[in-house]
């Protein structure tokens, strides 16, 4: 399973070769736009310094598979996680139990010298080992499950559950902006955001919603895509006099 979610695609957004970075700069704001990816951001868009990509719905950057966690991974990253846990949890009960008959019901107690056979020695020395080193790593996947348990049933990533402001409050932020008079063209000199598109996990508010919405993803959008989204959002919002040729692109 480590493998598998470290092979995945995270959500990498792909560069449109066709389309030309400077002439986007005209159109988008600069906080929707990537310079070092040379793309369109999705509004629940991370760029990772350590990939060195953009990664869609970017959660963070695992070392343990040397992988980032974003929308094209994250089913497989949580299903990893909790095996992790339900192992880590067997093993330590089985510790627990073993300590049990090694010490207290004391079950070796027929051999006798049992304490100078080098291999009762090592027997006790490698389940102490194995204990410790068990107790250590269930702690902190346990946690790791906890909160992806709760990123899961929230909808939200890592990056937006602990973050001053997340993508549902700017993406309010940005309707209410839009709704005022006078909104674009007093505010971003009529320059289109990507947080005009609505990315929610649960647009239904289902009870299974965020469950379906963060495991089961739809795929990337591609650039081309994007452009339309942002397009069809302000139109729809009544501001055809924003919107941008897609023609001025390339």
């Amino acid at each position: 399973m480590c493998c598998l979610v470290w092979l995945s695609d995270p959500g990498v957004i792909k560069k449109d070769t066709e389309l030309d970075f400077v002439k986007l700069l005209d159109s988008f704001e600069a906080s929707s736009l990537c310079p070092d990816c040379s793309i369109i951001r999705t509004p629940r868009c991370r760029h990772c310094t350590l990939c060195g990509n953009c990664v869609d719905r970017y959660d963070h950057h695992c070392p343990w598979v040397n992988n980032c966690i974003g929308k094209g991974n994250f089913a497989r990253f949580y299903i990893f996680v909790f095996v992790q846990s339900i192992y880590l949890f067997s093993v330590f009960v089985v510790s627990i139990y073993y300590f049990k008959l090694e010490f207290f019901d004391d079950v070796y107690a027929l051999h006798e010298n049992r304490e100078k056979q080098p291999w009762d020695r090592c027997r006790r020395a490698a389940g102490i080992i194995m204990t410790m080193i068990t107790v250590t790593f269930l702690v902190s996947v346990m946690f790791l499950c906890m909160v992806t348990t709760g990123n899961l049933f929230r909808g939200e990533t890592t990056c937006e559950r602990f973050a001053r402001t997340n993508y549902k409050q700017l993406h309010a932020m940005h309707k209410e902006t839009m709704s005022m008079e006078l909104s674009y063209t007093m505010a971003v000199k009529q320059r289109q955001s990507i947080m005009s598109i609505d990315d929610n996990t649960n647009p239904k508010n289902l009870m299974c919603g965020n469950l379906t919405g963060m495991c089961c993803a739809s795929g990337i959008l591609p650039q081309q895509e994007i452009i339309k989204r942002v397009q069809e959002a302000y139109e729809a919002e009544g501001k055809e006099n924003t919107t941008v040729d897609e023609s001025t692109f390339f």
